[in-house]
């Protein structure tokens, strides 16, 4: 097993055990992670940025407009 696995899956189990037991916020977690790998040489800064689903963001994003406009018109 190289370097960047041994880190990645180290950093994997921390990552989760944190979610799991809510020790920080979700979104921390993840981005506390990734910003390890990337200081760590694992992955560089664009092939992080490749690996982000932009369109499944902006369906979240959109969904969660339409339910805090639905929120305040009291549906």
């Amino acid at each position: 097993m190289d370097y960047g696995t041994l880190i990645s899956i180290i950093v994997f189990l921390v990552v989760f055990v944190a979610i799991t037991f809510e020790l920080v916020n979700k979104a921390v977690a993840a981005f506390s992670g990734v910003a390890i790998l990337i200081l760590l040489k694992v992955i560089d800064e664009h092939h992080a940025i490749k690996c982000i689903d932009f369109e499944t963001i902006m369906l979240l994003f959109g969904m969660m407009i339409i339910v805090s406009v639905l929120k305040h018109s009291g549906l």
